[in-house]
Order: structure tokens, then C-alpha cells, then sequence
């Protein structure tokens, strides 16, 4: 099937994800972490990228980029081509490393890459490598610590900048940054919560029966252990294909939506929907529609 085209004029801000193969990591090391913003340090400035924020995990990277006079395309092939040669001289190890193409979605006002320099600010918090914003603050390897004012950034972050959307004063805008990363709520984040951060913007289509088919998600995410952006990121894992296809079918012969509108909602193609859907008729047995709306088994689940 043929890829769809990225929007990708210049000036255009993203929230980028790459991920390692497989789920694999992509850092072994302190010195893997370094030689990743080496090379952003070099090539944003050289291709006239601006980054808002970033965060390097075991298997995986967020980067909130707006594009230069270049397509993001570009600059991650560069990116992701020289570090998984070098990663794999450094450790005696062939192949690919990174995940298909990277991901991208574009970030459509100031409110809304606010939100998503959130979200990836906590990442490191969500995943619970961290444990408090305080340990996060002093963490090299994301983009908080330089934000918070507790280390120097690299030359390729746009702190100010990134500080400017918040408040005038860098001072006043960090301590609001620091009390929208210690929200504990993972509910709120990006990319798979119910409910958006205060300026974020949702992840799921603006439709009349929003509600209803967010709430079917988190459903049907809690029956299956998962979080809900696990539906977001491509997983093929079981857990994560079982409750798209409860969402499929649900969405589309319960809440009555079309297809275009649920595969908005998961990230993939109305094709995808019909046969997830037929799937889906044997999984959704456990999920009734409540007075409140779906509800299922296990309603004490945080998901």
C-alpha cells in the first residue's frame, strides 16, 4: 500500500517519534545518548530545524521539531542513518535498527505544542524510569532539565523560545512548567488521554459522539491491560490489536460511526476498521453500554 504524504512545509511544527526495532532499545550506553545529540546539535542548526523539546528513552525518541527549509524526512534520514551506523561499529551489531520510518503529527497552534512539549517532558515520569519531577529536573536526557534551568542546553534547543510560549518571564515560565509536568494525572497527557492537558488539544476526532468513543477506547484499553496511546504507536502486540478491534466494532455497530471516523481516531485506514471489526465482534462481549455509557468489568482499572 502506497504511503501517504506528510505535511511538511517549512515552518511547520511536529511531534516526531522514532522507535528501535522490534521494541528493542536504541541506547545501551551513556555515550549512545550523547552521540544522538551530537548529531541534532550539528544538524538542526545546519538545516534550520527549531526543537522545542525532546526525550531519549531505552527504545525509543520524541522530538517536537518545527521544519526548517527542508522536509523532516530529511533531516531524520541524516539523523537516524548516521547514528544507527555508528551505534552498530560501537557495538559489534548489523541490521536495522529503528522501526519503519519515523512517526509524525503535526501540531496544529501554540496551545497544542505546548501540550505536546508537555507530554514529553513527563515521558520519562510515565514510563516510571523517574520517579518525581525533582529526579526529571537533573535527568540529561530529555529536554526538561534544560527548560527547568538545571543544566545548560545544547545549542540546538530552543529553550527561549519554548519558555516564551508559557510567559514572558523565564522565571514565572518555569515554575509553570514544572507544576504542568508534576500534574500526576496520566489521563491528561497527550496522544491517548480523555482529557487534554489545559492547552493541549485532543488526539481523537472532533465529532458529535466524541465522548462516546473516547470513553469506548479507555474501555476497551482497561479490558485488555494497555494504556490507550499504546493504540496510537503501530503496536502490533496482542493486547494492543484486541482492543482496536473492539473499538472497531463497537465504534462502528454500537456508537454507529463510520469507519473513516474510528480509523481517525486509531491512527489507520477505514479498510482496517471493516476487518478489525469483524474481529472485534467476539471480543466485545464484556463491554455493555452503561447509564453512564460503556462501562466495563473491572471499573476500579486505572485505564
Amino acid at each position: 500500500m502506497a504511503r501517504s504524504p506528510r505535511w511538511d512545509a517549512p515552518g511547520v511544527a511536529h511531534h516526531v517519534m522514532v522507535r528501535g526495532i522490534e521494541r528493542r532499545a536504541i541506547f545501551y550506553s551513556d555515550e549512545d545518548r550523547i552521540d544522538f545529540l551530537g548529531r541534532l546539535d550539528r544538524l538542526i542548526p545546519e538545516l534550520g530545524f527549531c526543537c522545542f523539546g525532546f526525550a531519549l528513552m531505552s527504545n525509543h525518541v520524541h522530538l517536537v521539531l518545527r521544519s526548517g527549509s527542508v522536509a523532516i524526512s530529511r533531516l531524520m534520514a541524516r539523523l537516524n542513518g548516521g547514528y544507527a551506523r555508528a551505534f552498530n561499529l560501537r557495538h559489534d551489531r548489523s541490521g536495522y535498527l529503528f522501526q519503519n520510518r519515523f512517526k509524525s503529527r503535526l501540531i496544529e497552534s501554540d496551545a497544542d505544542l505546548l501540550g505536546v512539549v508537555t507530554y514529553v517532558c513527563r515521558n520519562p515520569l510515565e514510563a516510571e524510569v523517574l520517579g518525581s519531577v525533582a529526579e526529571l529536573a537533573l535527568w540529561p536526557w530529555s529536554s526538561f532539565s534544560a527548560l527547568a534551568g538545571d543544566r545548560l542546553p545544547w545549542s540546538f534547543e530552543s529553550t527561549a523560545e519554548t519558555l516564551g510560549l508559557i510567559a514572558e518571564a523565564p522565571d514565572k515560565a518555569r515554575e509553570a512548567l514544572r507544576a504542568r509536568v508534576a500534574q500526576s494525572d496520566p489521563g491528561s497527557t497527550l496522544l491517548g488521554g480523555w482529557t487534554s492537558m489545559p492547552g493541549a488539544q485532543s488526539s481523537f476526532p472532533s465529532t458529535g459522539d466524541a465522548t462516546d468513543l473516547d470513553e469506548l477506547i479507555r474501555v476497551a484499553c482497561r479490558s485488555q491491560g494497555i494504556h490507550p496511546r499504546e493504540l496510537m504507536d503501530g503496536s502490533r502486540v496482542r493486547a494492543v490489536s484486541r482492543a482496536r478491534a473492539i473499538v472497531a466494532h463497537l465504534g462502528t455497530a454500537d456508537l454507529g460511526l463510520a469507519g473513516r471516523q474510528v480509523a481517525a481516531a486509531l491512527g489507520t485506514s477505514p479498510a482496517a476498521i471493516s476487518q478489525a471489526a469483524i474481529r472485534g465482534r467476539g471480543l466485545s462481549t464484556g463491554l455493555v453500554r452503561g447509564g453512564k455509557g460503556l462501562s466495563g468489568e473491572d471499573p476500579t482499572s486505572e485505564f
